[in-house]
């Protein structure tokens, strides 16, 4: 059994995380190539796609792109002659089994700029990344006690995996990276940047002693409490909280900065008392919720909701527009999760289906609706750009919901699809995108002139590869990174027929 056949076990299940940076579900529901930003045409043409390299397992987790249009990408690798390129950690022995993290530059064009081992002999795995001007952020969690450290707030390893934050130059040189955690288990599993370049960091923690410094919740409950944690530019730590409520299990999965200035901060808890303030839904529902809130700069609790149905729910990720409204994408095992003014107001069967919401606040649910097939489907990346929104995730479906003209078709194993819909939830096209195996999708980003950057891994060795700096599968699970461009014309010209 593959490990992404063990996956779909785990998840159909609403099984937890367990074990040492074990694949979480926010994690194994990866990202294959391609969501079609506005101005994109059904025939959008694929630049360059290329697998990320080494000859054992490879997980592109990761990706964002910079006022250039530079492609950073991150994850975690098995391979000990993973293509390094002008690295600041030129390499160490990598297990296995448990890997280590990498992070790579690719330009516009395809060509790999430089390439990275972050890390040391124990497990690393990188989980988000999030760039400016000043230079690339890149969170995740380790258990190497001799981890890449530079300029670090925290310089020792405190429990068996402690989180990670990064700052790495746009020019690949290592600027601050340090521990981040308590003496229990501690990941890293979000990061964003605000408009004065300051940046979030958002997890999960076991520790009771996870710094805390100026959170407005110093305590922690029981069992895994989400973070937040703030850091300046320069690696000082502003305030720190945690995140949650009387549950065993509970994640901050996705942050995003809003204009207003609020950070929006989404994840999955099963606790019946989550700290709820001005709320949609101030009550428990599911044996897993769905929740979203909005802290201020400063860590101040502006409003918190539950959201979700009287089963398993969760969330992978979340965007917001220019007039900070939320959205988040993720799965539901549940039959009655709240979807009004939904495209897709019922659940179309297997063990869960994708989600997409909008919240214009944590108390105002705009609209939801699933997004699936008659087997399991889910949701694992959102992307805005004006007013169209670009997801990414898998399904197990052949009838997951096509658009007229996607010229796509089932394979027969798990397949990514594609997706682009308007900012009042309508699904304006959606295709599959897939080989002969498994192919799963985790991060998506897209530029300020419309092209889409993604990354995600697969099995199939018929992944498409034009242009690529590796175009050979390693015959495992490799780590893959697909860039397309628009094609010519507005969006109302040529989205008329969709």
């Amino acid at each position: 059994m593959t490990s992404i056949e063990r996956f779909r076990g785990r998840v159909s299940r609403g099984a937890k995380r367990k074990g040492p940076l074990a694949l979480a579900p926010v994690w194994a529901a990866a990202l294959l190539p391609t969501l079609l930003p506005m101005g994109w045409a059904a025939d959008a043409t694929m630049e360059w796609s290329t697998f990320l390299g080494g000859s054992d397992k490879g997980y592109g987790r990761a990706v964002a792109v910079d006022s250039s249009s530079n492609v950073y990408l991150a994850g975690k690798t098995c391979s000990s002659d993973f293509p390094t390129l002008n690295p600041f950690d030129a390499g160490h022995a990598v297990d296995e089994v448990y890997g280590s993290a990498f992070v790579m530059k690719v330009s516009p064009t395809g060509t790999k700029l430089w390439a990275t081992y972050l890390g040391d002999t124990g497990e690393d795995a990188a989980t988000a990344i999030a760039v400016d001007s000043s230079g690339l952020y890149v969170v995740g969690e380790t258990n190497s006690a001799s981890f890449d450290l530079l300029n670090a707030y925290d310089s020792t390893l405190g429990g068996w995996c402690d989180a990670f934050v990064t700052k790495i130059g746009l020019d690949g040189t290592l600027l601050w990276s340090t521990y981040l955690g308590g003496a229990d288990y501690d990941a890293a599993r979000a990061v964003a940047i605000d408009s004065n370049g300051d940046v979030y960091v958002g997890g999960t923690t076991q520790s009771g002693d996870f710094p805390s410094l100026g959170g407005y919740d110093t305590t922690a409950a029981s069992g895994s409490d989400g973070f937040v944690t703030k850091f300046n530019s320069s690696g000082v730590l502003q305030w720190s909280t945690y995140f949650g409520g009387n549950g065993a299990e509970e994640s901050v999965n996705a942050i995003a900065a809003a204009p207003n200035g609020s950070i929006a901060v989404c994840g999955t808890t099963d606790s019946t008392n989550f700290p709820t303030l001005n709320a949609y839904d101030s009550t428990a529902n599911g044996s897993s919720d769905i929740f979203v809130a909005t802290l201020s700069a400063a860590g101040a609790l502006l409003g918190s909701t539950y959201l979700g149905g009287t089963s398993f729910d969760a969330c992978e990720g979340c965007a917001t527009d220019a007039s900070s409204a939320i959205y988040i994408v993720g799965r539901a095992m549940s039959t009655d999760f709240p979807v009004p003014n939904g495209q897709y107001t019922a659940h179309a069967g297997g063990d869960w289906d994708g989600i997409i919401a909008k919240l214009t606040s944590p108390s105002a649910l705009a609209w939801a609706t699933y997004l699936g097939g008659s087997d399991a489907d889910g949701a694992t990346a959102i992307a805005c750009r004006g007013r169209d929104l670009f997801l990414a995730g898998y399904t197990w479906s052949a009838n997951f919901p096509l658009t007229a003209g996607s010229g796509t078709a089932y394979s027969g194993k798990s397949d990514a699809f594609l997706a682009r819909a308007s900012a009042n939830g309508t699904l304006t096209w959606a295709r599959y995108l897939g080989g002969a195996s498994y192919d799963l999708p985790s991060g998506v980003a897209i530029d300020s002139g419309g092209k889409v950057a993604v990354t995600g891994y697969t099995q199939s060795a018929g992944f498409p590869t034009p242009g690529g700096f590796d175009t050979a599968h390693n015959g495992k699970v490799e780590g893959f990174a697909t860039r397309y461009s628009s094609a010519v014309g507005s969006a109302s010209r040529l989205w008329r027929n969709y």
